[in-house]
């Protein structure tokens, strides 16, 4: 009786670790930085509130040669996009 006890214990231990090794792998390639091609244009996203595209409520701008991008406010799914050939 004893050894089935420890048997037992012993599995529900190694499928906590299996669970906990898995999320942990899991976790990881969610959250490995993306890597991107730096861009041959500028490109400045606007966001808006609604589908209206009258209240700004975001932005981003991706500058020339991988500079650091500039973010502010909220991103949403309404959004315009433009661009400017880098010189």
């Amino acid at each position: 009786m004893q050894k089935v006890k420890r048997d037992l214990k012993k599995r529900m231990l190694m499928s906590a670790l299996a669970i906990v090794m898995v999320w942990g792998v899991v976790f990881n390639f969610t959250s490995s930085p993306s890597s991107y091609a730096c861009p041959s244009q500028e490109i400045e996203i606007t966001y808006y509130t609604d589908a209206s595209k009258t209240v700004e409520c975001g932005g981003r701008i991706i500058p020339c040669n991988c500079g650091s991008t500039y973010t502010w406010g909220r991103a949403t799914a309404y959004r315009t996009t433009s661009w400017e050939p880098c010189h």
